[in-house]
């Protein structure tokens, strides 16, 4: 029961993690490459593209995660 209780933990951090990528990401498109209110510099834009890409992919492998174990 207690490893059940664990994984159970692990789902719910899993799913959090999720979620927190997806809203940390939306801010930076929101904020940095789809501002039209401001005028962003090129190299911010630029520094911000592989940031984005890190964060989806840790976004990839938490629902990765999240599949194996939400059997």
């Amino acid at each position: 029961m207690a490893l059940e209780h664990i994984v159970d933990s692990y789902c719910e951090l899993l799913e959090k993690t999720v979620r927190d990528i997806e809203s940390i990401s939306q801010e930076f498109e929101n904020e940095i490459v789809n501002n039209s209110s401001t005028k962003v510099p090129r190299e911010v834009i630029f520094d911000t593209v592989p940031i984005l890409k890190k964060l989806r992919e840790a976004q990839r492998e938490a629902k990765t995660s999240l599949s194996v174990y939400k059997k």
